[in-house]
């Protein structure tokens, strides 16, 4: 009986260990978005936006910095992956002064383009359906670029 209650407990451990939640550094290195990213271009419902075609998106885990704001604008932007119906989904978290935004999105990436595709309207319950030009969706196409 206490070989069965061992091997039982010992067994407990092992699930427990295999269902905990991988270290957040090991997520970090093994993330495909991270490193240093430069806008290609924007569409905005279906037409196209060019207003900050090279903008640079620096990735490193949830964190992204973009350029042109810093810590002394007073917003801090996070890419938060999250479940969507085996689709690779992310939330784009806007933290500015007082003020949290979040607008849902999915994307896809293929060699060096990384396409994020997420709703106009933050806070609401609309994350698209497929990453491409909607009505109701940013599209934006991005190349990985030189640097950091």
């Amino acid at each position: 009986m206490k070989g069965l209650l061992a091997l039982s407990m010992c067994g407990c451990v092992v699930a427990t260990l295999l269902a905990a939640p991988i270290p957040k550094e090991l997520r970090k290195k093994n993330n495909s978005l991270n490193g240093r990213w430069a806008v290609e271009s924007i569409s905005i419902g279906d037409s196209d936006y060019d207003g900050k075609s090279g903008q640079k998106w620096d990735i490193d885990g949830e964190s992204l910095k973009l350029e042109g704001y810093d810590e002394k604008s007073g917003r801090l932007d996070r890419l938060v992956p999250c479940e969507a119906g085996g689709q690779r989904a992310l939330d784009w978290v806007i933290l500015e002064g007082n003020t949290k935004r979040t607008y849902q999105g999915l994307y896809d990436i293929e060699g060096d383009t990384f396409r994020f595709c997420f709703s106009l309207t933050a806070d609401t319950d609309s994350r698209p359906t497929a990453v491409g030009k909607a009505t109701n969706v940013y599209l934006y196409t991005l190349k990985r670029a030189e640097g950091k």
